[in-house]
């Protein structure tokens, strides 16, 4: 997988469609995954809040996956 990455690599800037808005009712992950989704606090949130944590927590995901890369492939 590392070879696969340094051969490979899935580069944010152009993989990602940076310039297009995504829609209002966009689900960043399936709610299921969604640290919140099932605790009483979930239920008290927005569509639009609990669409805003996913998407929060996806980004999280992201930059915690590319640092990882980052420190395995240049160390």
């Amino acid at each position: 997988m590392i070879q696969l990455s340094k051969v490979s690599p899935l580069l944010p800037e152009t993989y990602i469609p940076w310039d297009d808005e995504p829609d209002s009712d966009t689900l960043f992950m399936p709610e299921k995954l969604v640290s919140l989704e099932g605790h009483k606090l979930w239920d008290t949130l927005s569509k639009s809040q609990q669409i805003e944590i996913g998407r929060l927590e996806v980004v999280q995901v992201m930059y915690s996956c590319a640092w990882i890369r980052t420190t395995v492939l240049y160390n």
